[in-house]
């Protein structure tokens, strides 16, 4: 479903808001004068001993209240392809290859063979200790967890019926995300495919994450959420901690992006001799912005 639409606070949507503050909360846990995600996102917060991991926790209530760009904006996008890819395929094994919170890992779970084996990769130590705990034994079973970067590591000898990540290329500049992608088809399986996003030229408002009128709604947005959603003021220790994040968040989030459908397609064909590409709708995050929705097939070895 998709989480920026509140008109009704139906008992399905406080589902999810009890599962997402959920996570939030376990991340916090491991996050705020506990741990560190030092290899991440290293300019996030003042301090740069802190690196990241207070981003992972925030961007869970980001997420929940369709505040920014997530795996929920293209769910129905997400789950088509990976059923796909991994029903009537012995062995099925998938890749994500980085993720924020465990939202990605939350809709390969449901979308796959329950038979299929899901890899979850990230540089940072903090979604992949959330997945662990927020998730049933019995899914935490079909998961292997790799702290590994996605720039060097090559599957040590796995090939993958598919690999997956949002919007995870445009975290690069070009021959940082071009690296990557090879290493997708190094571990890809000659049947397999890359399912992912790319944030598109056509958008409205400023290149980026939006001016100061912009990162102003957007925090005005905000805080008329968390009252829209409901969220339990005892969720947060300090209130003023989680806007500050967002506005961080808002100031300082960047990606390599803005191309045409046409030069995404360009790029990925280097390492694809098939690639698909549909133009989702308007997507929300601190600005509206449309994304490429990317399946590539025939990964050239």
């Amino acid at each position: 479903m998709a989480l920026e639409d509140l008109a009704v606070l139906t008992p399905e949507k406080a589902a999810i808001r009890d599962k997402m503050v959920h996570w939030y909360e376990v991340s916090a846990g491991l996050v705020f004068n506990k741990h560190t995600c030092v290899q991440g996102w290293k300019d996030f917060t003042s301090s740069t001993a802190e690196g990241c991991a207070d981003y992972h926790a925030v961007f869970s209530l980001l997420d929940l209240m369709g505040m920014v760009s997530s795996p929920w904006a293209h769910e129905d996008f997400y789950k088509g392809a990976l059923w796909t890819a991994s029903h009537d395929r012995q062995g099925a094994r998938v890749l994500i290859s980085g993720l924020a919170t465990p939202s990605m890992a939350d809709i390969v779970l449901e979308a796959t063979n329950p038979e299929a084996k899901i890899d979850v990769l990230d540089v940072c130590p903090t979604p992949l200790l959330t997945c662990q705990k927020v998730f049933k034994p019995e899914q935490v079973e079909r998961m292997k967890f790799i702290q590994r970067d996605a720039l060097v590591f090559d599957g040590e000898g796995v090939q993958y019926d598919a690999i997956t990540t949002d919007a995870f290329l445009t975290r690069f500049p070009e021959e940082g995300r071009l690296k990557v992608l090879r290493k997708w088809v190094k571990m890809l399986k000659p049947d397999g495919r890359a399912v992912t996003t790319w944030r598109i030229g056509e958008r409205q408002g400023q290149k980026g994450y939006g001016d100061a009128d912009d990162q102003r709604i957007f925090m005005e947005n905000l805080e008329k959420r968390v009252r829209d959603w409901g969220i339990p003021m005892s969720t947060f220790s300090e209130m003023q901690t989680i806007f500050g994040l967002a506005k961080a968040y808002a100031e300082k989030m960047h990606s390599y992006s803005g191309q045409t459908v046409e030069q995404i397609k360009t790029f990925m064909e280097q390492c694809f001799g098939d690639v698909r590409i549909e133009e989702s709708g308007w997507v929300y995050d601190v600005i509206r912005r449309k994304y490429a929705r990317i399946i590539a097939y025939d990964p050239i070895k």
